[in-house]
């Protein structure tokens, strides 16, 4: 009776052993799918936090490309400007020999000088170099440098009545004003 006593307290404890388990890996398990839960959705927010650093990534190297682009353009301009800047004097040596010569005899060698000219003057504004157009305009400080007024019949008051020197302008922008008489 002893033995079937502990037989049934053995059996009784192994029930109980084995529903505590049981409820025990039913917790488990439900805290694995819970675990296995959160980590699927830490993994899709570590995901989303890495799409969005690869995208704002992408767009800093875009704008580092276009920015770049930008700076290289500049030194190039800035480079013709200083070039071309160390030539206008030049042009205006070239202009004045070219005015000078008109009554020249030499021919041959005007029609050359000139073409010699034509073809620097075609480089340069191939280059955005342009003359500035004053004679005849409205007086505009930010382009001509007025040197003297004078009264005009020819024209109204406050426009360019004489170019005395020839101004120039690099991709739209003023390298030297015109040097200009302006009518009173």
């Amino acid at each position: 009776m002893k033995e079937d006593k502990q037989t049934e307290d053995i059996l009784e404890n192994s029930e109980d052993t084995f529903e505590e388990d049981s409820n025990k890996l039913e917790e488990k398990s439900k805290s694995n799918e819970e675990i296995k839960k959160e980590t699927k959705s830490t993994e899709s927010k570590e995901d989303e936090a890495l799409e969005q650093k690869f995208l704002r990534l992408s767009a800093d190297f875009q704008n580092f490309k276009r920015r770049t682009e930008n700076e290289k353009s500049e030194i190039y301009k800035s480079a013709n400007k200083s070039l071309i800047t160390n030539l206008i004097p030049i042009i205006d040596n070239f202009e004045r020999a070219l005015e000078h010569s008109k009554d020249s005899k030499n021919d041959n060698f005007v029609s050359g000088m000139e073409m010699v000219f034509k073809n620097l003057m075609e480089i340069l504004n191939k280059e955005g170099l342009e003359k500035i157009e004053a004679l005849g305009e409205p007086f505009d400080p930010n382009m001509h440098h007025a040197v003297l007024t004078e009264p005009s019949d020819e024209y109204e008051s406050d426009y360019v009545c004489e170019e005395m020197q020839t101004g120039y302008m690099l991709n739209k922008k003023v390298l030297r004003p015109a040097m200009v008489k302006v009518s009173c």
